[in-house]
């Protein structure tokens, strides 16, 4: 009696829940030659990066967006073309 009722109000109430999603977003900041910057751009588009922030000189800096899941990947394939 009691246990199904409840039971059968816990299953409506999840098939009723709506899920909600959230992406967790790191902020990296990124320093390199010019020299690397085509390999670094294809870094960028490879994950999906937003730029927040950019400068183009001899020595680039550049701010982007990348997803919490992803930012140890995308660390790892950039480290080697950044600067000391």
């Amino acid at each position: 009696g009691l246990v199904q009722a409840y039971k059968t109000a816990t299953t409506e109430a999840l098939d009723q829940a709506m899920i909600i999603e959230k992406i967790i977003i790191r902020s990296l900041h990124l320093e390199f030659d010019y020299v690397h910057l085509n390999e670094v751009m294809k870094v960028v588009k490879d994950y999906e990066l937003e730029i927040t922030s950019q400068h183009f000189d001899n020595t680039c800096t550049m701010q982007v967006e990348v997803r919490k899941k992803w930012e140890a990947e995308v660390k790892e394939k950039l480290k080697e073309f950044m600067s000391e």
